[in-house]
């Protein structure tokens, strides 16, 4: 999104690591899931991305089994395809290695886009997952696991039993990606609606972790679209009408939203009488909120 380019392996690891050192920092004290593609590297190399999230303090980091020379890339694109298995059993070895060593909290996903690649499948999904999730350094193994463009109920079914079939305690994860139409495609071919959280969830015995990948992004590209066509259409009254709407609504106050009050109050603590006469004598937004 920063670079308005499609995700095909044109970001490299100092990328996602400025990234991840942003949006950690903002998001504290919740725990922070990224992005670590096929690792940046070999499993000689790779140990090098398992320090940097660990030093920036990613909680839980993913990891694929594209085949990076062809050009990785989004699951939900074509074009895919997958190392093979023991490749990718070794780079799992060599992150769990690291993960050991460095005593990191941090723990890791692992992905298979087998499921849509040319060289996969659903059986070829299932086997790679086992042997990814049975890998084991010391007690040390991977945490999670799922598999990228997957939204077809039979295949979602077959996925949970088959791996909970293999270990009854294994975390799965589902990308709910806003890159499939779900309610167009369940309609079509099943005549009925997605499935929801609890479905999904299935009492602990489907999916424990769940999550909306680019759900930001196609927001505020919207929103953007239709401000600014309004603004094409309607000229200044779009400004207006932006702010009618937005009057009670949470995000109206974006000054509020950049915590200015707090740190206001902050230099007039600070300040002393000298600060509260320079409020008390301008113009603007918390103007009206002087420290006594």
């Amino acid at each position: 999104m920063l670079w308005a380019l499609p995700d095909m392996g044109f970001h490299d690891l100092s990328m996602m690591a400025l990234i991840c050192r942003y949006i950690i920092s903002s998001a504290y004290p919740l725990p922070v899931i990224a992005d670590a593609e096929t690792g940046f590297g070999t499993e000689v190399t790779l140990p090098r991305t398992v320090e940097l999230y660990d030093q920036i303090g990613v909680a839980l980091a993913h990891l694929e089994d594209q085949e990076s020379s062809k050009t990785r890339r989004c699951g939900n694109l074509a074009g895919k395809q997958c190392i093979e298995p023991e490749e990718m059993v070794a780079k799992i070895r060599s992150w769990l290695i690291v993960s050991k060593s460095i005593g990191t909290s941090m723990r890791l996903m692992v992905r298979t886009d087998a499921l849509t690649a040319a060289n996969g499948g659903i059986e070829q999904a299932i086997e790679r997952g086992k042997r990814y999730m049975d890998v084991d350094y010391q007690g040390f193994r991977p945490t999670v696991l799922w598999a990228d463009a997957m939204y077809d109920p039979k295949i979602i079914d077959q996925w949970v039993t088959e791996l909970h079939k293999h270990d009854p305690n294994m975390i799965l994860g589902i990308n709910y990606s806003p890159n499939k139409d779900w309610t167009g495609y369940y309609r079509k071919n099943f005549n009925q609606y997605p499935p929801t959280y609890e479905v999904l969830y299935n009492h602990g015995h489907g999916f424990r972790l769940i999550w909306h990948t680019i759900l930001q992004a196609r927001a505020d590209t919207e929103a953007t679209w239709n401000t600014f066509k309004d603004m094409a259409e309607n000229g200044a009254e779009s400004l207006w009408t932006l702010h009618e709407r937005q009057r009670k609504h949470p995000v109206g106050d974006t000054q509020a939203m950049s915590n200015a009050i707090p740190w206001q109050d902050y230099e007039q603590l600070i300040g002393g009488d000298e600060a509260v006469k320079r409020y008390q004598s301008s113009e603007g937004y918390g103007a009206d909120k002087v420290k006594e």
